[in-house]
């Protein structure tokens, strides 16, 4: 590898590094104070990485990606990101967006800049396990925050680097994977160990938020673990050298049944003045059709269905998800009492993707979802 090569890496792996700070980045002087500095800070970021990663490719072909399935699939769903955003009923929203939002198509190519340098720099395990060790660490950082100033905070929504709490919970889940995946793949058993309060710590933090979708998230994720480990883990070469099968099944089966009876009765007595009364326990049980999210939601989701039939193929292009709410409004959503009279989003990713990109749109990101899902197969704390 000659000192070019080997700079441009160094380089990339710097800037990757920096890039996992981006949730951490506040500043009080702009209206969306935990949103825009952080997207600034990110397409920067990305933006240099850039200027090292096309020489890198460009004058050393090892460096250059083989055409995996995940690889040719990012680059079918840009491509077609690309044409449905020259095809979009208006061209300026889907290509700049909105920097609340930070999802237009000029934002989305960043995601593609930082995808490309992150499988051309981090070619071993042991890469891996440092940069999502760092990214574990931050994560910890602004999960005590959050749970610091709930402590102190008197109101359901603490101030906190956090911002938004939906935010916080999403990128606390990914976490908590990663701390699981971490963990079983490290030999050194005390260290493997001292992940689980960790992850104890990221679960606690989650469920303060009272973010239901990372709750049910989260709660899915683990049926789908505890499944998987019963019907895998018992059948491993490495447990029936250890004859531990009926153990492992008795405890992981015992704790999940605990766990999920635990919930039951929790949201059987959801009406209970102490359940009603504790923010966290209140919003993760209330699943009622009546409540004003949810009924605001099916409208917005009736409203995205009607914009879709007017553009099937394509779509109404990134970011244009307000057109097609103000030309297809539905007075349920006003029914629904909540306190906006307008919305950009669908506040559902399927919807979302159908009204964005037309069906064509849509097939790209289930095509993207299924390859990374083949990609990690042997994965499943990662799946």
């Amino acid at each position: 590898m000659s000192r070019l090569e080997s700079s441009l890496r160094f380089l990339l792996k710097i800037l990757l590094v920096v890039s996992l700070f981006a949730p951490l980045i506040y500043t009080s002087g702009f209206i969306f104070p935990y949103i825009v500095p952080r997207t600034v800070f990110f397409q920067l970021t990305t933006e240099l990485m850039a200027l090292f990663l096309v020489p890198l490719l460009v004058f050393f072909p090892s460096s250059r990606q083989k055409r995996t399935p995940l690889l040719i699939t990012v680059g079918i769903f840009l491509s077609l990101g690309l044409l449905t955003t020259f095809t979009s009923a208006d061209l300026v929203k889907s290509w700049i967006g909105t920097m609340e939002r930070s999802f237009g198509f000029f934002h989305l190519l960043h995601y593609g800049v930082f995808f490309l340098a992150l499988i051309t720099v981090l070619k071993t395990q042991q890469h891996w396990f440092s940069f999502l060790s760092l990214s574990l660490i931050l994560s910890v950082y602004s999960a005590t925050d959050f749970l610091t100033a709930s402590y102190h905070s008197q109101g359901s929504v603490p101030p906190s680097i956090t911002g938004n709490p939906t935010f916080l919970a999403v990128y606390l889940t990914f976490h908590v994977f990663f701390a699981a995946w971490l963990a079983t793949h490290i030999q050194k058993k005390w260290l493997s160990a001292g992940l689980i309060p960790i992850i104890a710590l990221l679960i606690a933090a989650i469920i303060a938020t009272g973010v239901r979708g990372a709750f049910i998230g989260l709660s899915a994720s683990g049926i789908f673990l505890v499944g998987w480990s019963v019907w895998k883990f018992p059948n491993s070469d490495a447990c029936r050298a250890k004859q531990a099968r009926p153990k492992w099944r008795i405890y992981l089966l015992s704790g999940a049944v605990v766990l999920i009876g635990a919930y039951f009765f929790l949201f059987l007595n959801r009406n209970h003045e102490l359940v009603r009364h504790n923010f966290i326990a209140s919003r993760i049980t209330n699943f009622s059709s009546q409540d004003s999210t949810i009924l605001s939601r099916i409208a917005m989701w009736k409203i995205a269905l009607r914009g879709l039939l007017d553009r099937p193929i394509v779509g109404w292009g990134r970011e244009n998800y307000s057109l097609v709410f103000n030309a297809h409004y539905d007075s349920s959503f006003d029914a629904a009492g909540v306190s906006e009279g307008w919305e950009d989003r669908a506040h559902n990713i399927v919807f979302d993707e159908l009204t964005q990109g037309g069906l064509l749109g849509f097939l790209a990101y289930l095509w993207l979802l299924l390859a990374a899902i083949w990609t990690i197969r042997r994965e499943p704390l990662l799946i």
